[in-house]
């Protein structure tokens, strides 16, 4: 099998598995509390991740100025962040849950353009507009049907809107420190400090955890979410741009929107109307229309490759600007 072919397949595999851990976690939650259950994935998954930072690059040592940077980005991508979408996963659908997600690189673009980082275009707007519309209408279908898999859609879907909002700013704050180290190491710090700053507030849950009713699948759950959703998914989508490139690795990124509702529904139970469709489908049009108009950058970057996947279903780089999943 050709190297590519074979970075294709695995791209294909992260996305499912991209897709199949919103509706892992919401099924985990049902025996982990959820604090309870991000702070154990994400313990094992710092670990790793700097046992494998420490055997590529034979160090962990950084510099206090950037441990300070890193420090401030990590409560923001993954302290702050994982707050919200814990929270916000186990109150709405894992499908809806999936789709706001999916407005990432036009929040990026946006927040990116207030800060006077992005130029954004006619096009642009247009194809934000696209989006954000399809969100709001497969959101809005989902509101009239049941409301067996969401106790407060509302709120959780508010949550997960101001997750993205967080991921936005950790991606286009984390530009700068990308000039001066891998995506390994800033990955892995940010991650190990965002962990840091969560056990604390997690204790609680921790301690009054009923570890006798969480069930086989629970366990499994957990297992999913960490070593694969954050460590080999990591790993993948680090070798996948490399070898494929960051806009190429992104095509395949972007069908995680349609296998996690698929898999909400399949999983789940969740509902599935031609309107959630119609969203999904208005949701990876604008991504498209987005990408293909391109995005204006003020400034430049030094290393054009330099990338990490970004959260949960549309891991775009708006053009140069870093970022990595950890939904």
């Amino acid at each position: 099998m050709r190297p590519v072919a074979g970075t294709e397949i695995l791209l294909i595999l992260m996305t499912l598995i991209w897709g199949a851990n919103f509706s892992v976690i919401k099924a985990s939650l049902s025996d982990f509390l959820p604090l309870t259950f991000n702070i154990l994935r994400f313990l094992i998954a710092s670990v790793l991740i700097l046992a494998i930072l420490r055997h590529r690059e034979g160090s962990l040592r950084t510099d206090k100025a950037t441990l300070w940077k890193t420090a401030i980005l990590g409560f923001i991508g993954n302290t702050i962040y994982q707050l919200l979408f814990i929270q916000g996963i186990k109150w709405t659908r894992a499908g809806d849950a999936t789709l706001i997600l999916a407005l990432l690189p036009m929040t990026i673009l946006l927040l990116g353009a207030a800060l006077g980082m992005e130029r954004f275009r006619f096009g642009n707007a247009l194809a934000t507009g696209i989006s954000f519309s399809g969100v709001l209408v497969a959101v809005y279908s989902s509101s009239q049907r049941s409301t067996a898999h969401a106790s407060n859609p509302i709120l959780g879907n508010l949550l997960i809107l101001v997750c993205v909002v967080c991921w936005a700013a950790y991606s286009l704050f984390s530009a700068p420190l990308m000039k001066h180290m891998s995506p390994l190491r800033f990955s892995a710090l940010t991650m190990a400090f965002g962990t840091l700053f969560l056990l604390p507030m997690s204790l609680p849950q921790l301690l009054s955890q009923d570890w006798k009713s969480v069930s086989a699948a629970a366990w499994g759950g957990l297992f999913f979410s960490s070593f694969l959703a954050l460590v080999f998914c990591y790993i993948v989508w680090y070798n996948g741009v490399r070898r494929l490139g960051n806009n190429r690795a992104s095509i395949y990124s972007n069908l995680s929107a349609p296998f996690g509702i698929l898999i909400a529904w399949l999983i789940l139970g969740e509902d599935l109307s031609l309107w959630h469709l119609l969203g999904t489908v208005m949701v990876l049009f604008g991504i498209y229309l987005n990408r293909t108009i391109g995005a204006g950058r003020v400034q430049k970057h030094a290393d054009r490759e330099a990338a990490l996947p970004l959260p949960a279903l549309s891991r775009r780089v708006v053009d140069e600007i870093p970022s990595q999943p950890e939904a």
